[in-house]
């Protein structure tokens, strides 16, 4: 009888175990780096969304004829400002029917914080001192800052230290709240 010798091996070489290892690291850093990123990609969507269910709200209490204090205002709107830090939001009802808010004659319903910090209102147009969109009763007409001769309003919602934006825009003509 014969005894064969075998010299194949089974198994990895200690290379191999190197290289897979450096392989696996690679791609959990660039995965772990990049969750990042969504995560605040995520967040400024997310406020640009609750921005838009805002808009939304005033538009509804005003074709539903909303009650403030027993009485119909001429309209419920958002005022805006940009803002570097603690930026907020105001849904008010217009009591005076100037389409803007003003704090003595105005009533705010709710004044909205951002939920992160990190997320700003970098800028308004079509004014960059400040946003009134104001929808009126019966029909939901929209008032820009005061006028119906502005076709639309955007905001542009940054978060700090990122190129990650969202812009919501409201259409006076149609109504149409967008967010890109």
């Amino acid at each position: 009888m014969f005894i064969k010798s075998r010299n194949n091996q089974r198994g990895f070489t200690v290379i191999e175990l190197i290289i897979c290892s450096v392989i696996i690291a690679t791609l959990t850093i660039f995965a772990a780096a990049n969750f990042r990123g969504y995560t605040q990609k995520t967040t400024i969507t997310k406020e640009a969304e609750r921005l838009s269910s805002i808009f939304r709200q005033a538009h509804i209490n005003t074709l539903t004829g909303h009650l403030v204090n027993g009485t119909r205002p001429a309209g419920f709107g958002v005022k805006l400002e940009e803002c570097a830090t603690d930026c907020s939001y105001i849904l008010f009802a217009d009591e005076d029917g100037d389409y803007l808010y003003e704090s003595e004659t105005d009533i705010p319903l709710q004044t909205l914080g951002m939920f992160e910090d990190n997320v700003y209102v970098d800028s308004l147009a079509p004014d960059e001192n400040g946003l009134n969109i104001v929808f009126t009763f019966p029909k939901g007409e929209i008032y820009i800052n005061g006028r119906q001769t502005e076709e639309e309003a955007s905001v542009i919602l940054k978060f700090q230290n990122y190129d990650y934006t969202r812009t919501l825009t409201v259409n006076q003509n149609s109504g149409r709240i967008d967010i890109e």
